[in-house]
């Protein structure tokens, strides 16, 4: 990681992390203070990170970021973030459907994809 990228540790509120089924390591998570709505678009609300660690202690997340967010009660919650990766796989594989079947004037596609213009009943 650059010299930009800070770390920090999201530690449980209780004895023990609870059971994450979705959050792991490598994975994108939004970091909100409690009781406060996720506003992706304001820094001050909600920052982004990469979980780097997740142990007993806590989840260990990175981010260039260089301040969390304040909150009242010193409590965070962790949210699941945008996965680029999957959109980057999402968008690659509609470029290539797109590639084996151009765009016919208001017509729909053999694949499926319907082309702008096109007048739905």
């Amino acid at each position: 990681r650059g010299a930009d990228v800070g770390y920090f540790l999201l530690s449980p509120n209780k004895d023990r992390m609870p059971h994450l089924a979705e959050i792991s390591m490598g994975r994108a998570v939004l970091v909100t203070p409690e009781g406060t709505k996720v506003a992706i678009d304001n820094p001050e609300r909600t920052i982004s990170g990469e979980v780097e660690k997740i142990g007993p202690e806590g989840i260990t997340v990175s981010t260039e970021y260089s301040n969390i967010p304040y909150s009242h009660s010193g409590l965070y919650r962790c949210d699941l973030g945008p996965n680029v990766a999957t959109f980057t796989r999402i968008d690659r594989m509609i470029d290539e459907l797109q590639r084996a079947e151009p765009a016919k004037d208001g017509k729909l596609g053999f694949l499926g994809i319907i082309n702008p213009g096109l007048q739905l009943a």
